[in-house]
C-alpha cells in the first residue's frame, strides 16, 4: 500500500489476523466476492482474505457508478492493479447515472 492508503490506527496490522481467524471456521466450496472500493479498509481486507484463503478463493468485485470521473476511474484501475498483485480474480461493472 502507498502514501495514499496510510493507516495511524495500525489497524492494517490487526485486521489479517482477525480474518485468518475468522477463515478458520469457514468451509468454503465457491470463491467469496469482495466488494472493494479501493480505499484503505477494502484494501486491507481483500489482501487479508487472499492471505488466509488463497487468491484463488476470492474475486474483487467494484462498481463504477460514473459519478466521480477521472477519481472513479483510479478506483477501478486500482482494483484490477491490486487483483493481480494478489493473483486473484476480478471483476468491474459500470453504471452511469
Amino acid at each position: 500500500m502507498g502514501d495514499q492508503h496510510r493507516d495511524p490506527s495500525g489497524l492494517a496490522g490487526v485486521v489479517p489476523r482477525a480474518v485468518a481467524e475468522a477463515c478458520k471456521r469457514l468451509s468454503l466450496g465457491t470463491p467469496v466476492l469482495v466488494a472493494a472500493s479501493a480505499g484503505l479498509d477494502s484494501t486491507v481486507l481483500a489482501t487479508a482474505l487472499a492471505q488466509a484463503l488463497g487468491p484463488d478463493a476470492i474475486v474483487l468485485g467494484h462498481v463504477h457508478h460514473g459519478l466521480r470521473g477521472a477519481e472513479a476511474d483510479a478506483d477501478a484501475e486500482a482494483i484490477a492493479a491490486l487483483a493481480a498483485r494478489l493473483g486473484c480474480a476480478s471483476r468491474s461493472s459500470r453504471i452511469d447515472p
